[in-house]
């Protein structure tokens, strides 16, 4: 039964990357090098697996199979909202821009200086290493990166994966050993 749900599970994956990936590749017009789409695919697979990997977790922990569903919605939930968070303090502006008045003949004039802007995480700050450590680390960084087709730390973030990967079987391994089974 678990191995079935496993091959069903990974073709799943293949098909949907593939949809995903080929058709970004043609509309984005190359915007990366060939090279890079089997590599997004590949890192695009790692993700899935380490998100199946916590929902086959949960799951497997939890009595409960509708609740376990739930659950598993929500933490899917939290972990791609934990990266659109993440992302946004990243990408705050130094500065606000001035204000723009538009007259009534269309003409368009600034008005004010740039303000600095007191959310800005300045580069090279250990908050701002901490902040892109959570998005390359986490699942959801990850998912949120590679939908971007953001293409800098992917070996990096193969390599959490696998770590994710490790961490979470051998967890669902105890957990399953101590669970009884009648």
């Amino acid at each position: 039964m678990l191995l079935t749900s496993v091959v069903a599970e990974t073709l799943l994956i293949l098909v949907w990357t593939a949809a995903y990936l080929i058709p970004g590749a043609i509309l984005m017009e190359h915007a990366n090098p060939l090279w890079v789409y089997p590599c997004l695919y590949l890192a695009m697979f790692l993700e899935l697996a380490v998100f199946s990997a916590i929902f086959t977790l949960l799951t497997m922990t939890m009595g409960n199979k509708a609740g376990s569903a739930v659950v598993c919605i929500l933490c899917a939930l939290l972990l791609f909202m934990q990266a659109v968070v993440v992302e946004s303090l990243l990408e705050e502006p130094e500065f606000y821009s001035p204000g723009v008045i538009i007259s009534d003949d269309g003409t368009m004039t600034m008005e004010g200086e740039p303000e600095p802007n007191p959310n800005y995480i300045p580069e090279g700050s250990p908050k701002r290493a901490f902040y892109n450590f959570l998005m390359d680390f986490m699942p959801g960084g990850q998912a949120l990166q590679i939908s971007e087709h953001a293409v800098d730390k992917l070996v990096q973030m193969c390599l959490y994966d696998i770590g994710w990967l490790v961490i979470l079987t051998g967890a669902g391994v105890l957990i399953f050993r101590r669970k009884d089974l009648k």
